[in-house]
């Protein structure tokens, strides 16, 4: 079982550390009223993304806002195309495959099955 160590501070400004489960940091996103921007699975497919990323000798912090600001989950390429450029491509293709090569070319494409997330840019 994945977990995410995180840094936790108190009122005396000492530090410890939580580890959090999936459902642990799914319940998060839904207690700070952020999960109406996510689906179950990008929201797994996130946390799965943020333990990979964790180092065992630098626990995050975790910040429901600001990942919620910071990545965005789409359903296509296409669909998050829409935000970025006014929908205009670098090239004349205006597909998927060009859309995702777009995307990480210029920031974090994570890619699950029924969607994408994209880091901000």
């Amino acid at each position: 079982m994945q977990a995410i160590r995180l840094l936790l501070l108190n009122s005396k400004n000492t530090t410890m550390i939580k580890t959090i489960s999936q459902n642990d940091f799914i319940n998060a996103f839904d207690q700070m009223g952020r999960n109406t921007h996510w689906s179950l699975q990008g929201l797994e497919t996130l946390y799965d993304f943020l333990t990979e990323c964790e180092e065992a000798s630098n626990p995050m912090e975790l910040d429901v806002i600001g990942l919620d600001c910071e990545f965005t989950e789409y359903k296509s390429a296409l669909e998050a195309i829409k935000d970025y450029n006014g929908g205009a491509f670098e090239s004349d293709e205006e597909n998927e495959d060009d859309a995702r090569d777009y995307f990480r070319d210029n920031t974090m494409l994570i890619e699950f099955e029924d969607g994408i997330i994209i880091q901000q840019f």
